[in-house]
């Protein structure tokens, strides 16, 4: 029987599947955001809600594209829309020092999350095949 081997970026992979970890780990430690990606979808905003929803979408799309041939050249598609899914999130919260805030309130989901975006964006452009 004939061994089925995959042609992926192994970087990429372990990038967007750190976003998906992070997404079911405590992201946010701050009153009704406090949990997980799927708790900040549940009492946040439209805006907010529409936010986690593209970084979980953007997560999984990202590991289909690994195993999936024919989607492999919408990898950076993938990657942004759970990157504009971040900021959005960032965006419905409000405050006007964000980056206190983040620091302050941030969970570790959000950091893997943000570890996730980087070192898949590093799978696509300074790994070539």
């Amino acid at each position: 029987m004939a061994k089925k081997t995959y042609s992926f970026n192994i970087l990429y992979l372990i990038g967007m599947a750190l976003v998906i970890i992070g997404f079911l780990m405590p992201v946010l430690k701050f009153g009704p955001f406090s949990g997980n990606g799927f708790s900040v979808m549940h009492h946040s905003k439209t805006l907010g809600k529409l936010g986690a929803f593209l970084i979980i979408a953007g997560g999984i799309a990202g590991l289909l594209t690994c195993f999936v041939q024919q989607l492999s050249a919408f990898s950076l598609i993938a990657v942004i829309a759970s990157i504009a899914g971040g900021v959005l999130v960032i965006m419905s919260v409000g405050n006007a020092d964000i980056v206190k805030f983040l620091v302050k309130f941030a969970g570790t989901g959000f950091y893997l999350i943000i570890a996730g975006w980087i070192v898949s964006l590093l799978g696509i452009f300074v790994i070539k095949k």
